[in-house]
């Protein structure tokens, strides 16, 4: 949000929150080992951990979000900020 935040108070227009550009769930809880678990799922596009989202879900859900967007908002401008593992996937 902090991204768009600066553009949108000096064109005068609110920050809407789309939940699903938010970052995906790695795992149920805490992870021991970040790094390992990151790379982890970078290897292995469909792999999760317990409770987490794949690369391949994450990738679905911000596609879905990204076309539900540019369909609500066509014709204008618009400015998208997202996590660096969603937008990465798009």
């Amino acid at each position: 949000m902090q991204t768009v935040e600066g553009v949108s108070q000096i064109i005068g227009k609110e920050v809407i929150i789309k939940s699903d550009f938010k970052e995906r769930k790695l795992s149920e809880g805490p992870v021991e080992d970040f790094d390992l678990a990151i790379t982890k799922v970078w290897e292995e596009e469909t792999f999760c951990w317990d409770g987490g989202e794949s690369n391949v879900i994450a990738q679905n859900m911000g596609v879905k979000a990204t076309l539900k967007v540019l369909d609500n908002y066509e014709g204008k401008n618009i400015a998208v900020g997202t996590h660096g593992n969603i937008m990465v996937k798009l």
